[in-house]
């Protein structure tokens, strides 16, 4: 499975909100910094990553959205949160006088429509992503494979395991993916 390289996921952040408007940013960025899986990020709501309006340090994946029926939380660094802020700030705005049901999804159809994404809309999306840096087949699943890759050369097997909501860590073994620099820092510590 291809995993962006650092270069290709700071241009594709710095391409997204001009080329993609908003909302399908924040799509990209959340799979980018939280490892989700594409029926998570459909599902979420409001409430999973708000706090009435500021937002929370973790994202709450709910057991009725997780692959598994196993709930987790997922901390939110703090670029993301700030981008989540300017998305509130913006649905906030096209909201109703009413505000923002905390039990709405995040990522709807339409401004004005409550209907969450499918996860084939959110596929779509991020194919068009991956257009903006010349990766035409990029997936949800490319992303989440990025950000785990990206933990492992940081942190054990066993938090990359926890943060992607894994039963086994047999499934987390296969976002490993040593790159030449790895080893060569591995058989130069000998």
């Amino acid at each position: 499975m291809k995993v962006l390289s650092s270069q290709e996921q700071e241009i594709l952040l710095a391409k997204l909100e001009v080329e993609l408007g908003l909302r399908n940013s924040m799509i990209v960025r959340v799979f980018l910094f939280t490892g989700l899986r594409v029926s998570e990020l459909c599902g979420l709501t409001f409430d999973d990553v708000y706090l009435g309006s500021e937002v929370k340090k973790y994202l709450f994946v709910r057991p009725a959205i997780s692959k598994g029926g196993f709930q987790r939380e997922v901390p939110l660094c703090e670029k993301l949160r700030e981008d989540l802020k300017r998305y509130y700030s913006d649905k906030i705005q096209s909201a109703s006088t009413v505000g923002i049901d905390p039990a709405s999804y995040m990522f709807t159809q339409h401004k004005k429509t409550a209907t969450p994404l499918t996860p084939r809309q959110v596929q779509r999306i991020v194919k068009l992503a991956g257009e903006l840096i010349t990766i035409p087949d990029l997936h949800p699943h490319t992303l989440r494979h990025t950000f785990a890759t990206g933990l492992m050369r940081i942190s054990s097997m066993r938090t990359v395991q926890a943060l992607l909501g894994h039963r086994s860590l047999q499934s987390t073994q296969i976002y490993t993916h040593p790159s030449s620099d790895d080893m060569s820092k591995a058989v130069n510590r000998l």
